[in-house]
């Protein structure tokens, strides 16, 4: 007799509680966190650590270079200081030196014109004058310590000390033959303001003759006057001027009173 009800066999494999699965799941997990910690996390945090430095490295790299610019720009305005400094005090040197060289020969000059003005005075006789000078700051002449237009209201006086101061200029000029100052003087009527003083006038034009005569081809000297003094007439080219002898050559003078006036002319409106 057969027996239906045995037992029933199985052909599939013996299976893993789930229970172990999740307990294995978590040891890995366990495991794989504690390697990470150990071995992935240290190094990525070295990374961004170094990461970090090379950064702060680079800034600050870029810092000290900005600062060494600075620095070197520093250095290029102190050099160009030292030579402005030195530039300046050279040209101040220079300007001193040269001031004092003005200030030598300006002393000089002075010292000449004075010599020669009051050399000038005597030789020409100038009455009543004791002192001359020539101004310091203004170069004009001063007799007896006053300007020369104050130390006497005579005309004769005034234009004897004009022709000593012009005279006296021209001839330390032309001694000297440094400067560009003309050598010419013209000279209008000098005998008209000395009048009868006849012995100033003679002494003016002994003053011109000799100033001429010391210095031939140097300078030029032009008197325009009525009549020369008689003691002096032949040292002096003359050249009279008349009707008969114009001024203008190609000219011809209509002579005295031949003179057509304004209102004799039937041209006019």
């Amino acid at each position: 007799m057969t027996d239906w009800q045995s037992s029933p066999t199985s052909s599939s494999a013996p299976t893993t509680p789930s229970w172990t699965v999740r307990r294995w799941s978590r040891a890995l997990s366990v495991d794989i966190e504690h390697r990470t910690s150990q071995r992935v996390t240290p190094r990525l945090q070295a990374f961004t650590d170094v990461s970090n430095r090379l950064a702060y490295a680079q800034a600050r790299q870029r810092e000290l270079e900005t600062v060494l610019r600075q620095w070197d720009r520093v250095d290029d305005l102190a050099a160009a200081e030292d030579r402005l400094r030195a530039e300046r005090d050279s040209v101040r040197a220079e300007f001193e030196r040269l001031e004092n060289a003005i200030e030598t020969r300006r002393r000089g000059i002075l010292d000449e014109l004075n010599a020669e003005f009051s050399r000038a005075i005597r030789s020409i006789g100038v009455p009543s004058i004791e002192t001359t000078q020539i101004h310091p700051t203004n170069y004009l002449p001063m007799l007896n310590g006053k300007p020369f237009h104050k130390a006497s209201r005579g005309g004769g006086i005034i234009t004897a000390t004009q022709i000593a101061y012009w005279t006296s200029i021209l001839c330390v000029v032309v001694t000297r033959g440094d400067t560009y100052y003309p050598s010419f003087l013209l000279i209008d009527s000098p005998r008209m303001a000395l009048n009868s003083a006849t012995d100033i006038s003679a002494a003016l034009y002994r003053r011109l003759r000799d100033l001429a005569s010391a210095l031939p081809g140097k300078l030029q000297l032009i008197v325009a006057d009525n009549q020369l003094p008689d003691s002096v007439q032949r040292d002096f080219a003359e050249l009279d001027f008349d009707y008969d002898r114009p001024t203008v050559a190609t000219v011809d003078h209509p002579g005295p009173a031949a003179v057509e006036t304004i209102e004799n002319c039937d041209d006019l409106p």
